[in-house]
């Protein structure tokens, strides 16, 4: 009855499919109940997750070989589970090295799934400040060893290019691109910095939430600071509101924060550019020309050929029709749970 509904709107919520049922069917239905019927959905359409890892050697072979170029490894245990993924498409690669810029946004984002990990990813910058997809990597969890991989992997994928990793401030992030791009060119996302700032002005409870919004201003205005004199005004206005912040400022040092670095560094060079009276446009950088940002867009992606994907049988077994076999993966150790789940943790699944 929601197959449809759920290949259309994978967000259908479960409190939903309960009003939906009482309304069209007079069927009394329960969280818990709902819940189930979403995921035999899923599966129905989907099929089941655990499938998923036993055909991941065949994927990342096949992709391999239809976007020559690419680049997809994986790594299990001895006992054969899932452990890492990488992934870079050979259209990214081209694209990342004729003409993006030198800068590199991390991140990572935890999976609500049956097995949980996380998703990794790697995303450039095009002239227009618009983010480049990368590399993106899957993990059965998140933590220094995976991060170290991850960024091995990536370093490459992009050589001896002198690049700028920007990311929050997870010690498995920092000691990691520490090792493999060097702690001088790491720089920390200034919208985690804020929220962080923000995190520790909450517990000094200053003067209500319009004292807030001031004090976050005041925090803007030295992340944003073009020169170093706007930069001193500014922290010395915050020194006067409340020593203790910034006292929290320095001590995260602002020339790590990735907008104050690279404002500065732009805003330096202009300043001194045009004193010497020459043309600003003569010494901007190609990556932010339009024959360039023309070339990253230039390569396409084939299409993943899947109409003779292998069989699984009920052993486990991975086979195509001709009865050739294929090695396979276990899913990850780690695993939820069974029993009812949370609503706030269910409602944000997807797949």
């Amino acid at each position: 009855m929601i197959d449809d509904v759920i290949r259309s709107n994978p967000d259908y919520l479960p409190r939903q499919i309960c009003k939906d049922f009482r309304r069209q069917y007079g069927m009394q239905l329960n969280y818990c109940q709902a819940w189930n019927l979403k995921e035999k959905a899923k599966e129905r359409i989907h099929g089941v997750p655990q499938c998923s890892y036993k055909l991941l050697p065949w994927l990342c072979t096949r992709l391999i070989e239809t976007n020559p170029g690419t680049i997809a490894e994986y790594r299990c245990s001895d006992d054969g589970h899932f452990m890492q993924l990488f992934v870079v498409l050979s259209v990214s690669i081209n694209g990342f090295q004729l003409g993006c810029r030198p800068i590199i946004s991390i991140d990572s984002s935890h999976m609500s799934g049956p097995y949980k990990g996380a998703l990794f990813s790697a995303s450039s910058y095009d002239a227009d400040n618009d983010m480049f997809p990368l590399a993106y990597g899957l993990f059965s969890s998140e933590n220094y060893e995976d991060w170290l991989w991850f960024l091995e992997k990536l370093k490459m994928v992009i050589g001896e290019r002198d690049v700028i990793i920007i990311s929050d401030r997870h010690q498995g992030i920092i000691r990691s691109v520490s090792e493999v791009f060097g702690s001088e060119n790491h720089a920390h996302c200034y919208r985690h910095i804020k929220e962080n700032f923000s995190s520790f002005l909450t517990k000094l409870n200053t003067k209500g939430r319009k004292g807030k919004e001031n004090v976050l201003q005041m925090l803007d205005s030295i992340a944003y600071a073009r020169l170093d004199c706007d930069y001193e005004v500014a922290m010395d206005t915050l020194r006067t509101f409340n020593h203790d912040l910034a006292k929290w400022v320095e001590e995260n040092n602002p020339q790590h924060w990735a907008i104050s670095k690279f404002k500065k560094m732009r805003w330096d060079k202009m300043t001194t550019i045009r004193r010497m009276r020459f043309d600003v446009s003569d010494y901007v950088d190609d990556w932010y020309k339009y024959n360039l940002q023309e070339k990253i867009y230039s390569g396409s992606m084939r299409t993943l050929v899947t109409h003779d994907m292998p069989m699984i049988d009920e052993d486990g077994t991975v086979h195509d029709a001709l009865g050739h076999t294929y090695p396979f993966l276990n899913p990850p150790t780690t695993k939820r749970p069974p029993g009812r789940p949370r609503k706030r943790r269910i409602e944000s699944q997807f797949m």
